[in-house]
Formats: structure tokens, sequence, C-alpha cells
């Protein structure tokens, strides 16, 4: 046999026995090695393993048992196998014990002697596999449990990644909504109080400055409206509002809002309609009006001399109807390489078209957004110094050989200006207003309209009222002290109250409006709040008299947009560091006169005495939320008497404690009581009034400069 199976190790004083043994073993292929000392064998098996050792239990230099002992340290696997001259069954089941594989008593038995050999060492290749096995298995399961733990930890992670995101998408959503409540309540200031000042007799010279007034506050709210429209795109936060629409009411709002802007520069402007348009598509006309307007806005701006036109059209596009609106004109162009790039946020054709014409470059961005939003897709073809055309394409939604015809003939009317009269309004309001000043100016406001007016001073107050008399309308403020107005107007439905209940809040985000109805709101109005969208509101919920109205329409323009101004959350945002206590020129553009700002002051003296206390204890207490109600109402009380520095501190520790940071709160409440003073001493003046209107004649050539060059 050549094959070697095994190898043996005997272990025999007797040179006989291991000649014997050795000759027997090879010939049956096994390779063979035999000592005659116990411990020179050991020397040589701690370098060497054996499969079957065969060992005499007498040997000179040690007993058989001690050298058996000493191999199953060595070599665990190993085989043994006890060698004797005497036949003993003691002596059998000690070695057994002590690890011996086998006995054998001399004179052997040479079949025995193979069986023995072949079965051990066949056993122990047999323990040799599974040891390796069980190591491999071993090894598997510990790779298993590290793969098992990276993939907890990716988990683990994967999952804190996904609230991080959910956390940082509510968070950008509250940022959103915070904003545009901060910049639209001082808007809506700015614009009304423009309003008013436009409707009242002035010279050419004021009349001037009154215009450049109004349409400065229209830029800055139409930048203000492109950069939440940009974060609402940003965080898919957009609302699109899919419904059938007047074309003609969509083109007459068009032609009547940006025809004046054109007739300004002398532009050519005409809306020209193909042949064969439908009355009515289907679409979300608020945002294609806004599209379109945009894109005629910048037509208007970047062309000097020509025209402007407004191409619409019917084409198939995939066998479905769409509506092409062209807007062409013949200004400055747009050169190859910029006309990809335009579409990019906040980029222009170049820098010195951003210093020359202004804007944001937001515009062409979020109209590109909404077109695909509508289904549809805006492009450009331009050739620079000689114009430009801007192209929107979107599905008309309905079947247009269903349709009938848009009357090309028709002039456009807008359909809001059409109307020609509105209703004088009457009836019982509850108004819902924490601050003591504004409850006086909104029920002066009120009575001069001829309705009757209850004030509630906040959400619990007004629950109570509502609980004892029929009202025909609430206007209800959302941000109250005690009970605000989503939790006063679920208390109120809870209680069976069917009154019409209208939200006015600055917030304008997305969910806002349903937040207001799914607290049982009927209406919802956005500040800065339309004139005509909340007479709509008000001439739906109030009873009508006959009497025409066509002599009263000025004045009550003018008194809903003070009522909206006077309804809202007042914070002044003026940057100016004005040191005039009293901004006489603020009261004036709120049509308060003398003797309703003398009845005002005394009680804005003592109520806010009263809430700068309780501000101070807040503010020891470490209470943000109450720090935030108090300076609230101080920052809208200082504003509505012209305290413009008291209302600046107060809207400041407003802002840091809605934020929960009090850290500067004594530093700004010390301010807050220094311009209370201030205010204090002023108006305890005899004179006062002749002192402020003096003031403000003094400033009044710098605010109008101001107002030229911004």
């Amino acid at each position: 046999m050549t094959k070697t199976e095994g190898q043996i190790l005997i272990i025999d004083d007797d040179p006989g026995i291991c000649t014997t043994l050795s000759d027997i073993l090879e010939d049956a292929g096994y390779k063979v090695k035999s000592f005659e000392e116990g411990r020179k064998a050991l020397d040589f098996l701690r370098k060497n393993p054996f499969d079957v050792v065969f060992v005499d239990l007498k040997l000179p230099d040690m007993n058989g048992m001690e050298l058996l002992e000493q191999i199953k340290l060595i070599h665990p696997e190993s085989a043994v196998v006890m060698i004797t001259g005497h036949a003993s069954t003691a002596t059998a089941v000690e070695a057994l014990n002590e690890g011996a594989y086998a006995y054998v008593v001399k004179p052997f038995d040479l079949d025995e002697l193979k069986t023995i050999v072949k079965k051990a060492i066949k056993e122990i290749r047999l323990s040799l596999e599974n040891k390796k096995l069980i190591d491999q298995l071993q090894r598997t399961n510990r790779e298993l449990e590290r793969y098992k733990k990276s993939l907890e930890a990716a988990v683990e992670k994967a999952e804190l990644m996904r609230q991080q995101a959910a956390e940082a998408t509510e968070a950008k959503g509250k940022f959103l909504a915070n904003m545009s409540h901060e910049i639209r309540t001082p808007m809506n200031a700015i614009m009304g109080f423009g309003d008013l000042l436009s409707e009242e007799k002035l010279t050419d010279e004021q009349s001037h400055y009154v215009n450049i007034i109004c349409n400065s506050g229209k830029h800055l709210l139409q930048v203000i409206d492109d950069i939440l429209d940009f974060s609402k795109i940003e965080a898919d936060k957009m609302d699109i509002e899919m419904g059938e629409c007047s074309f003609r009411d969509l083109l007459a709002i068009i032609e009547t809002m940006l025809h004046p802007l054109a007739a300004e520069k002398d532009l050519k402007f005409e809306i020209r309609e193909d042949i064969g348009l439908p009355a009515n598509i289907r679409t979300d006309s608020s945002r294609l009006q806004q599209c379109l307007i945009n894109l005629v806005n910048n037509a208007i701006k970047f062309t000097e001399k020509g025209h402007v036109y407004v191409n619409v059209s019917l084409e198939d596009r995939d066998n479905q109807p769409y509506i092409r609106f062209d807007v062409e004109d013949t200004g400055i162009g747009i050169s190859p390489d910029r006309q990809e790039k335009i579409f990019e946020s906040f980029t222009q054709a170049d820098e010195g078209t951003s210093r020359k014409y202004g804007g944001t470059g937001l515009g062409l961005a979020i109209t590109k957004q909404l077109v695909k939003l509508l289904g549809g897709k805006l492009t450009l073809t331009s050739e620079q110094g000689k114009g430009s055309v801007f192209s929107i394409a979107i599905p008309a939604g309905l079947d247009v050989t269903r349709q009938s015809r848009l009357d090309i003939h028709t002039t456009h009317i807008d359909p809001i200006q059409a109307e020609a009269e509105q209703p004088e309004f009457s009836g019982y309001i509850l108004v819902a207003e924490d601050v003591e000043t504004n409850q006086i100016l909104v029920k002066s406001l009120l009575k001069r309209m001829g309705l009757e007016v209850t004030i509630a001073q906040d959400g619990n107050e007004a629950l109570q009222k509502a609980l004892v008399r029929k009202f025909d309308l609430i206007l209800m403020d959302i941000q109250m002290p005690n009970m605000n107005g989503y939790e006063a107007t679920r208390a109120l439905r809870k209680e069976g109250v069917k009154t019409p209940i209208v939200a006015l809040t600055a917030n304008t985000m997305k969910g806002d409006n349903k937040k207001c109805i799914e607290a049982g709101c009927d209406d919802y109005l956005a500040k800065p709040i339309d004139r005509r969208e909340l007479l709509k509101i008000i001439s739906k919920y109030l009873s009508s008299k006959s009497e025409d109205l066509s002599k009263k329409i000025d004045p009550c323009k003018a008194q809903v947009d003070e009522l909206n101004q006077l309804c809202s959350d007042k914070k002044s945002l003026d940057k100016q560091n004005n040191e005039e206590v009293i901004n006489w020129s603020e009261i004036v553009s709120r049509g308060m006169d003398e003797k309703i700002l003398k009845e005002v002051v005394p009680i804005f003296l003592a109520d806010k005495k009263e809430r700068l206390n309780k501000l101070t204890q807040a503010i020891e207490a470490g209470d943000a939320k109450e720090v935030k109600l108090y300076a609230h109402a101080i920052n809208g009380g200082a504003g509505n008497v012209g305290a413009k520095k008291l209302s600046q501190a107060a809207f400041e520790l407003e802002r840091m404690a809605s934020q929960g940071d009090l850290s500067n709160a004594e530093e700004l409440l010390e301010q807050i009581k220094i311009e209370f003073q201030r205010f204090e001493s002023f108006v305890s003046k005899a004179d006062w009034v002749e002192i402020a209107k003096q003031e403000a004649d003094n400033k009044k050539q710098k605010h109008l400069c101001s107002s030229i060059n911004p």
C-alpha cells in the first residue's frame, strides 16, 4: 500500500516490540516512528503530531499513565493505545478513564491491532473534520453577528436620518409660516395706509409721493410673495387647486392690471386672441394668472419702446387641446448663452440688467415651476436687441369641442371692477381682540359703518359673550392670550353656536386655511387682506340695506382697510432709529383724529402699566410664553399710538420669546420701561399734540426724499 493513511508513534522499551509493530503497521500503509524512552518521545511529540500513539505501560524513565497524561495535554486529539504484558481489568479501566483510546495485551492479535488503528484514525479524521466544520460554523456565526450589528446600526442610522429629515421638513414649514406671518402683517399696514392716504385731498406733489409709496409697497409685497412662493415650491408645499374658470375673466384681469403699466411707458399693449378659443378652461386660475403677470411685467420692464403683446391660441399636443400664451415684446432681448440660465433661481440676464431694472431673479424660476405644476411647459425664443417671446402651453383641461367659443370681440372687463354696487352692511359683530387700544379704534370704525360691535378681550371672553347673545358675524383673531382663535372657535362649535366665524391671520402657508376650517371657521382671510375679498366675505354673511351704496363706497373701502389693519397682529418692523417719541405721520395715516387719540392715550397708559408689570413678572419667572403674550400686547398698543421705539423694543422681545430665548429679556425690558417713561412724560405735556405735529413737519422733507430714493 503506497498511500499513507496515518502517522503512528510507538513508545516501548522493548526494541523487538517496536520493530514488530513498525513492520506490521508500515506494511498496512502507515507512517511509523518509534522511541524506547518516554521523555524523548514527548520532546518529539511537542513538534510533531501523530494520529495514534502506542504507549507501554511500564517504561524505564517514566510511568505509562504519566506519559498518557502528558500526551493528552500536548495533543488531545491523538488516540493513545496502552500496551501491557499483564491482563488486568483494573489497569485497563484506569487507562481508559485517563483518556486512553484502547488497551491491548501482549502478545498482540494483529487483526485486532489493525482494526484498532484503522478505527482510531477514522474517528480522528472525522473528529478533525467535525472540528473544522464547527470552527467554520462559529466563524460564520461571528461574521453573521457582525453583519447583524452592522445592519442594525445601518437601520438605526437610517431611522435617525429619517427622523432628522422629518424634523427638518417640519422646522422649514414652521419657519415659512412664521416668516409669512411676520412679513405680511406690517405689509398690511403699509399697503392699507397708502390706500387711505391716496383717497385724501392731496396736492399734486403729495399725490405723487403717495403713489410712490403705494407702488413701492406693491413691489415689496411682490418680492415677498416671490420669496415665499419659491420657498413653498422648494418645500413641496405649493397648493395647486384645479377648477373650471372663465377664460374671459382671466384675460380681463391681465389686461386691467397691466395695461396701465404699459401706458406709463407709452408701449402698445394688446391681448390678441385666436379664433376657436374655448369660453372656459380647467386649471388653477390664480396660479396661471400669476405666471402671466410675471411674464408680462418682465416684458414691460425690459421694453423701452414698441409693444408688448399676449398672443393666445389653441393648439393640439398628443391629441390633447392645449392653450398657448405667447408673451411677445420688443425689448432688450437675451443672448443665447443666457437663455437657459435665466430660469435658474436668483439669476438675471447679467449684472447690468439687475442693477438697472432691479428684481430678485426669482420670477422666471417660480413661473417655470408653476407652469410645470399646471401640467404645462415654459419656453423662450429671443434675439438680443430685438426682443423676446416667452411661451406658456398648458392643458385646456376640458373637452373644447363641447365648449362655447370665446367671443373675441367682447371688451375685456375686470369682473371685480364690474360690480357696480356693494351692499351697506348691517348687523351685530363680535370682534375678539386682546389689546384695549385696538378695541376702541375697531369699535369706533365699525360704528361709522352702521354696525353694532361687541368687543371680547380674548378667546375665552369671546366664548362667554357668544354663548349669551346672538351675533350675526364673529371676526376671530387667531393669536390671543388665554384662549387662541382656534380654541375659541372649537369651543363655540362644541356648544352649538352656528354664527359664521371668519378667521383673520397673517399665516398663509399650506394647511393654514385647512386648520382654520377644521377648527370650525366658515371662512379664512389671509393678510394683507384684499379689500374686495373682505367685502365679499362681509356681504356674504351680513344682511344688506336697500339704499344705493354708490355715495358711500369710498369711505366704506377706507373703513374696511382700517378694520383689516386693526384686527391684525400689529407688529412694528420700522428699522429707522427715529428718536421722536410719537410718530405723528403714522397716527394721521390711520385716519385717527385728535379727539379719538386723546381718548385712547390715557387708556393705553393705564393698560400698558398693568401689562408692563405682568411682563416683568413673566421675565422673572422665566415664562417665555407669557413674555411673548405681554410683549405682543405692548407692541400692538404702542404701534397704534405712534410710539415707534417702544413698539420696536416690545416686538424684539416678543420675537425672542417666541423662540424660547430670554437671554436678553432684562435688557429689552429696561429699554421698554425707558421708552414707556419717555412716552408717558411726553403726553403729560399740555401741548403734546402740537409738539408731535411740529416734529412731523420738521421731518417731512426727509421722509419724502426717502420715498423717492429708497
